[in-house]
């Protein structure tokens, strides 16, 4: 800690989460040449409130997340390696980011390699828990005392029935809202990607976000053996999907309401209202008068 005074460290924490959040808002916007349709509205009202400014006070994990993609965009966009560093710093923020870094890492070493990522997803869904095995099998005292330990509390039986324990005793609408939105990318990603691909426009940012998606999408998977875990890293994959549909509807201009935006559209009101209702209880509503969801429209 690098003072004393929690209103310091507060602004210095908001500052930093504030930074990065809109640095990838703005590359995005800059990148897709403004807000054309409703189609790209609803994806950036979701984009705003996936990890919004009120998340600030769980401090590390969501200010690691936003840097976290800033590295990861900006180096899919420019396959600069040197942006592979913000990965690195994110680890910094949040230990449990440094397996998210080494996903980035090997994607940056393989390349487009689709079918081999999804061979890693598939293997995710038929042996879900062969990464906690290993894991927990793993001598991770080699790695020094700290590591240690936090690879223990994260695999400890008594705290994943903990969480699985909160999760249950939250109102439907809180405990649904993320595998509503979970399974409606799923199937307006098999639409759009696969369906759709031989008619829809793309380029090289577009094909390497949807290959780091499939990769990335693997190790949740087997990152929900640890359930907090993979549901946390969960939403960073809803940040990088909703960027895949802002890309691909700028990319193929229509005004027209698209069938993932209709497949989408419930879940991602559910989400945005969930997440206002919660951010009330720490904001105001002056707060939401000027930002990027006021901004779209």
């Amino acid at each position: 800690r690098f003072t004393d005074s929690y209103q310091v460290m507060f602004m210095v924490h908001s500052f930093v989460f504030s930074y990065f959040m809109l640095k990838v808002i703005e590359v995005i916007f800059d990148d897709v040449e403004g807000i054309k349709s409703f189609n790209v509205k609803v994806f950036f009202i979701l984009l705003w409130f996936l990890i919004p400014i009120n998340n600030v006070q769980a401090i590390r994990f969501p200010i690691a997340s936003w840097i976290y993609i800033y590295g990861v965009i900006m180096y899919l966009k420019s396959e600069n390696k040197r942006f592979l560093f913000f990965c690195f710093l994110s680890c910094l923020v949040h230990f449990s980011f440094a397996l998210a870094t080494v996903v980035v890492l090997a994607y940056s070493f393989l390349g487009n390699r689709n079918l081999l990522y999804l061979s890693f997803l598939a293997l995710s869904f038929i042996l879900p828990n062969l990464f906690y095995s290993f894991l927990s099998n793993f001598d991770s005292s080699q790695l020094g005392e700290g590591v240690e330990d936090k690879i223990q509390s994260y695999s400890r039986e008594d705290y994943i029935k903990m969480r699985n324990q909160n999760l249950e005793n939250r109102n439907w609408y809180s405990r649904l809202r993320i595998p509503f939105l979970q399974y409606g990318f799923y199937i307006a990603l098999f639409y759009n990607a696969y369906l759709k691909r031989f008619s829809l426009k793309s380029d090289k940012f577009q094909d390497n976000l949807v290959s780091f998606m499939i990769l990335f999408l693997a190790f949740i998977q087997f990152g929900f053996a640890f359930d907090s875990l993979g549901r946390r890293f969960l939403i960073i994959w809803f940040v990088l999907a909703s960027i895949y549909f802002i890309r691909s509807y700028s990319l193929n201009a229509s005004s027209e309401l698209k069938l993932p935006t209709a497949i989408l559209f419930f879940p991602v009101a559910l989400w945005s209202i969930v997440q206002l209702r919660i951010s009330l209880d720490v904001t105001t509503w002056m707060f939401y008068i000027g930002n990027p969801v006021v901004a779209t429209f």
